[in-house]
């Protein structure tokens, strides 16, 4: 089966606001430099079809979108409201990413598990606004 996280990495990346939001900070990993907007993919596993467990698979993602606590990388993306839009742009790209395709696999269909929660990262300090939410990717393997 596809590797999920991959695909929505490579949606979120190609998504235009997004990357003008990020630019290839769509990680798997939080970075060391928190001082620009980043967003983490984090796979939470998910059942292949029991009907055609060959060809389908539902894989679900938390989606982790972070914003420097005060420093600016744009005129929106500082502080809780910065983590919000960031949030707001990746779940529009990701809800609209049905039937997009690369060489790991295609996306079948997207669904929401879990809407958007403000939960700020307090491992940091000062604390790093985060903003996640939890989607949903069936996948099928390219034929």
């Amino acid at each position: 089966m596809p590797d999920a996280v991959l695909l929505a990495r490579a949606v979120l990346v190609a998504d235009e606001a997004v990357g003008e939001a990020v630019g290839d900070r769509v990680v798997t990993m939080s970075p060391q430099d928190t001082t620009t907007a980043w967003i983490r993919l984090h796979a939470l596993g998910g059942p292949r079809s029991i009907s055609a467990p060959q060809r389908l698979a539902d894989r679900s993602i938390q989606v982790d979108c972070f914003a420097p606590a005060s420093a600016p990388s744009g005129p929106l993306y500082s502080g809780d409201s910065g983590a919000m839009a960031l949030a707001l742009l990746a779940e529009a790209a990701l809800f609209a990413s049905a039937g997009f395709s690369n060489p790991a696999g295609i996306i079948v269909y997207v669904r929401e598990i879990q809407g958007l929660q403000s939960l700020p990262d307090t491992s940091r300090t000062p604390p790093t606004p985060r903003v996640l939410f939890t989607v949903s990717l069936t996948v099928h393997p390219l034929p």
